[in-house]
């Protein structure tokens, strides 16, 4: 059953709408295991006098969590926002770290690395026209910063509705271009809401472009991925890309800058978000699982829901050469906490260029933050129920940057219980 909730709110639509949809019952016929509260729905934001713009978000309660009403001020609530731009955040919420994945046969199986086992998961598909948010208005959004007015709009909403998870302590991760759009969406809740923002993780973070194209071809170098004679053509592509920046020229930047081009007919079968794998899985299964139940969740019928929208990432050309380092030092600058991980193997967004852009932060405390020494986390491997290195990490403060060993552009995927460890030492630094 389909829930209206209309109400009178302080934003500049005079009437605003949520429509949810407890899913419960649906997953647990599918999944009996299911012991969490599970609700789907769309929140209408904007102007709404002219257009229906439609955002869809899923929720997952912590695990053994039924009922709103048992949610607690101290419990931690993760709102993730993934990247593309233009891709849906259920890639990650099925594929990732959600409580469900969905196979070959379209049976449903529970995640045993699933985050909601620490905390409450919202996942946000933004801007409209990605996955399953929609809008009758002409035209796409372009740039991070009017994104972020209506994820700030659909929150202001819900937890108006929804007291009890407006009173936990609020994360917002994501990954790839969710490196975008977070630290610009952090920021503007800081200075715009009351949200209990506690801190932000973001994963093969695009948030410095300009230091960010040529380590990638370093890396495939240094990897043994490439030889030097493939180096150099990629590496004259990365510096035209750059120039295109200078020269205003953002769609060519994209092409240029995308080592793509030349990695499948260079390199061959090697999968670029993680160069250890060949012919890799990429998990549409869950595309088809959610085309398959359009009216479940409450998908128009002439909507497909595709995982990510080339539209939208050729809108964002500009956004994609903008950096957001000044955002990030306004968090840190306000004590939220800012948690960088990052794939060992991604060569989408390579190791090198986010770490290179870390060190080129404004922060007063960054001199104290890079003389600090990387040290070594664990985790236990399931396979052999022995604790093994996991990667590394380097804090201070609000400050830490994290690396993820054997794990490329989707580190959940890659790794899930290191992936699993990561989080739990996130709460509890």
């Amino acid at each position: 059953m389909l829930f209206f909730i209309i109400f009178i709110t302080l934003l500049d639509v005079s009437i605003s709408l949520i429509y949810s949809k407890d899913q419960t019952n649906f997953y647990k016929n599918l999944l009996p295991s299911v012991n969490y509260y599970i609700e789907t729905g769309y929140v209408s934001v904007g102007d709404l006098t002219k257009y229906e713009n439609r955002l869809f978000y899923s929720l997952y309660l912590k695990e053994t969590i039924t009922k709103k009403t048992e949610i607690k001020p101290d419990d931690e609530f993760i709102v993730w926002i993934y990247g593309g731009p233009g891709c849906s955040s259920q890639d990650s919420n099925f594929n990732e770290n959600g409580p469900i994945r969905v196979d070959d046969d379209q049976k449903l199986h529970a995640r045993e690395t699933s985050w909601n086992k620490l905390a409450h998961l919202m996942y946000i598909d933004q801007p409209f026209y990605t996955g399953m948010s929609y809008s009758t208005k002409e035209g796409l959004i372009t740039n991070s910063w009017d994104a972020a007015d209506y994820v700030i709009e659909l929150l202001t909403q819900y937890f108006q509705q929804n007291k009890e998870l407006a009173k936990a302590r609020l994360h917002i991760w994501g990954e790839s271009y969710g490196g975008h759009y977070i630290p610009v969406l952090a920021e503007k809740i800081k200075k715009q809401t009351q949200f209990n923002l506690v801190g932000i993780g973001i994963g093969g973070s695009w948030s410095h472009p300009k230091v960010q194209v040529l380590p990638t071809v370093q890396q495939l170098l240094n990897y043994g991925v490439i030889d030097q004679y493939r180096y150099n053509l990629m590496m004259k592509s990365g510096i035209e890309s750059l120039d295109a920046i200078d020269n205003k020229e953002f769609e060519k930047f994209l092409i240029m800058s995308d080592e793509e081009i030349f990695f499948n007919d260079i390199i061959g079968p090697n999968f670029r978000y993680n160069i250890q794998y060949y012919d890799y899985d990429d998990g549409e299964q869950y595309e088809d699982f959610i085309n398959n139940h359009k009216q479940q969740f409450d998908l128009p019928e002439n909507i497909t829901f595709y995982g990510c929208n080339q539209d939208i990432y050729m809108a964002f050309a500009e956004d994609q050469t903008i950096s957001v380092l000044p955002q990030i030092d306004y968090l840190l600058q306000q004590e939220i906490k800012v948690f960088v991980f990052q794939g060992q193997l991604d060569t989408v967004v390579s190791l090198n260029g986010v770490e290179y852009w870390v060190n080129l932060l404004k922060w007063k405390d960054l001199p104290l933050w890079k003389k600090q020494k990387k040290s070594s986390w664990k985790f236990i491997n399931p396979k052999t129920k022995m604790e093994e290195t996991a990667g590394t990490i380097k804090s201070y403060k609000q400050l830490h940057f994290c690396m993820v060993y054997n794990a490329g552009h989707m580190t959940p995927t890659d790794q899930p219980e290191a992936s699993f460890q990561m989080l739990k030492n996130y709460f509890n630094i």
